[in-house]
């Protein structure tokens, strides 16, 4: 005679695409194994895994998620096998964690705004209620935008506004079920230039007779709009030397051509690939020149013949001492 069946057959999920099977041993005589039976009842996979005698449980793997299996488990010997002990029928669910969204991108870029697109995780889609989309500037005095309202989870695109321009962005999407988030998909991506909106901040001038010293700092960093690649100063009355770009973004710049004695208005804007900013402005009065006082020091003269500068080929004769009083 061949064995009886085992009997208690437990049927419960064991990880994501496994079933774990037990069963109390059969009371039959010559018992050498036991054979399990799974069949996909919905289609698909069937199949039968074999145990050793003393064993009364078993891992059924690369079962599909979703899927609805039965059980059945017969008790072998030498002769014949028992009849089969069937379990309860039994779907391996979905493991309740959220799966990261695939084929993300961008397929819109303009000067505050980014616009993605993706795809449902392939995996456990149903379990998704909703995704969360954030996008970090990488550069130091940007505020981080306010965050986006949990997406639906039906969506596939969607677009994060009031970004600042020229501003590299780390923008990435993570999905949300009941069991936390996803790991995130990353991009990086760079706003579209504008032209800056803020100026300069222009933080002194040190005036001569001819030339002027100019010192400034770059506009905002949120209201450069990209990145600053030169300067021009300007002045009115325009010296022979303006306008001026200076190379570098740092002062102080010197710049020669002025006037002695003479009040200029002057303006610094900055400018990016897209344009030039407003300007910053400023006014000053270079000092006089006092070259044609070549006096020794202690010592009034009562006479003189002194030709000045060249440019003026002037001659001073006969400067009495108190002229020169006055004159001082």
């Amino acid at each position: 005679l061949g064995p009886s069946p085992p009997s208690n057959v437990r049927v419960s999920q064991n990880g994501l695409n496994s079933l774990l099977v037990t069963w109390t041993p059969s009371q039959g005589p010559n018992v050498n194994g036991y054979t399990i039976y799974y069949h996909q009842i919905d289609g698909g996979l069937s199949g039968s895994v074999t145990d050793a005698e003393t064993d009364t449980s078993v891992v059924i793997t690369g079962l599909a998620s979703g899927a609805n299996f039965s059980i059945s488990v017969s008790a072998d010997s030498s002769i014949l096998s028992s009849s089969r002990s069937r379990g309860p029928d039994i779907t391996i669910q979905y493991e309740k964690v959220a799966y990261p969204v695939e084929n993300f991108e961008v397929i819109s870029v303009s000067e505050t705004s980014l616009t993605f697109s993706w795809s449902q995780p392939s995996t456990a889609a149903h379990l998704t209620t909703g995704y969360n989309l954030t996008c970090v500037p990488l550069l130091t005095g940007i505020p981080v935008p306010q965050p986006l309202p949990l997406l639906a989870p039906t969506l596939t695109s969607a677009t994060r506004s009031g970004l600042f321009s020229g501003v590299p962005y780390n923008c990435s999407i993570s999905t949300i079920s009941d069991r936390g988030s996803s790991l995130p998909a990353n991009l990086y991506i760079t706003t579209n230039e504008s032209a800056p909106s803020g100026s300069p901040e222009m933080l002194g001038t040190v005036p001569g007779e001819r030339e002027v010293e100019f010192s400034w700092s770059p506009p905002p960093v949120t209201e450069r709009n990209g990145v600053i690649t030169s300067y021009t100063l300007s002045c009115s009355p325009s010296p022979s030397s303006l306008p001026h770009s200076p190379t570098s973004q740092s002062g102080p710049h010197t710049v020669a051509g002025f006037s002695p004695n003479t009040h200029y208005s002057c303006s610094l804007v900055a400018s990016n690939t897209r344009g030039s900013g407003p300007p910053a402005n400023t006014s000053f009065n270079t000092q006089p020149d006092y070259s044609f006082f070549q006096l020794r020091l202690g010592k009034v003269p009562t006479s003189c013949s002194e030709e000045i500068s060249s440019e003026r080929s002037l001659k001073l004769e006969h400067i009495t001492a108190a002229v020169v009083k006055e004159l001082k």
